[in-house]
């Protein structure tokens, strides 16, 4: 049987750089959220992940939260709420892998605000969350490698 998707992982470093390990180029990750999460979502992305935010009013209210290498998180703020996966869906969905150099800064800074934690290992620089608006991210500490 022929193969038709290729498991994608994206990853931060240095806070903001992602990249997938697929080789293939990076573009958007489409998500439908409720419109009145909107304001949670921007701030949960703009200050607590340190994404720049780019929003839009039309042609359709949406926000992209954009990273430093071209990927963006395409958020499309939706009425008709049967359009909006719920909490369950997303855990069956895409997880993002979030590769950070600063672990312990980002891990107080998630924890502080409010992602649903899902698992919690900061003793093995593992963090798994929820954020505002039901994307899952793997937070892990980067190990600097000797050569």
């Amino acid at each position: 049987m022929k193969r038709i998707f290729q498991l994608i992982t994206i990853l931060i470093v240095s806070g903001q750089t992602l990249s997938a390990q697929s080789g293939i180029d990076l573009g958007d990750l489409k998500i439908n959220q409720p419109l009145n999460t909107r304001q949670e979502i921007q701030y949960f992305y703009s200050k607590t992940m340190d994404a720049e935010l780019v929003s839009f009013e039309t042609p359709v209210v949406r926000d992209f939260i954009q990273f430093d290498n071209g990927l963006r998180l395409n958020i499309i703020y939706q009425e008709d709420l049967e359009m909006v996966p719920n909490a369950t869906e997303f855990h069956k969905g895409l997880w993002i892998k979030i590769l950070v150099n600063d672990f312990d800064s980002r891990y107080r800074k998630i924890k502080d605000s409010t992602a649903k934690i899902i698992k919690d290992q900061p003793e093995k620089g593992e963090l798994y969350f929820q954020a505002p608006g039901g994307q899952i991210f793997r937070m892990v500490k980067a190990r600097i490698q000797e050569g």
